[in-house]
């Protein structure tokens, strides 16, 4: 008796959600904006096109530079994904090795916000460096830093 009644109630309380091969619920609306660009601990002035500038400006220490890209996004915890046509060379073991100024991937905290390093040096000054961030192919922002 004590079978069949659970063998009711498992066929009778099945919701057509529980098992694999159903459709997944689509995701939550998101969005990403980069809302603004530092240089270590100062934000960078935006002109009337869009465009910060960075005055490249090394320490004693370093012959190199960094700027921090921070953004939103409208869910919570979301994976941004980093890149950049612009990349800076060093050479290793008699070998030239190019790597973008900025990367991989980071993660937005409880409240959706979140930020990523990107890398410049001297090589870059006169240029225009540009770094997109992406949380899928449909939803990017860019934006483009002028080094001076």
């Amino acid at each position: 008796m004590t079978k069949i009644l659970l063998a009711f109630l498992f066929l009778f309380s099945y919701d057509g959600n529980a098992f694999e091969g159903d459709n997944p619920p689509p995701p939550p609306p998101n969005d990403l904006d980069i809302y603004d660009v530092w240089k270590q601990n100062n934000p960078l002035e935006e002109d009337s096109n869009g465009y910060y500038h960075f005055l490249y400006n090394p320490t004693e220490m370093s012959e190199s530079d960094y700027g921090t890209v921070k953004y939103t996004t409208e869910v919570p915890e979301t994976r941004v994904f980093w890149s950049s046509p612009d990349s800076f060379f060093v050479e290793y073991m008699d070998q030239l090795i190019g790597e973008p100024i900025i990367n991989n991937s980071t993660y937005s905290d409880r409240d959706g916000y979140g930020q990523q390093l990107f890398y410049v040096y001297s090589d870059f000054i006169g240029d225009t460096l540009t770094i997109h961030g992406s949380i899928n192919s449909n939803i990017t922002d860019s934006i483009f830093v002028i080094i001076e």
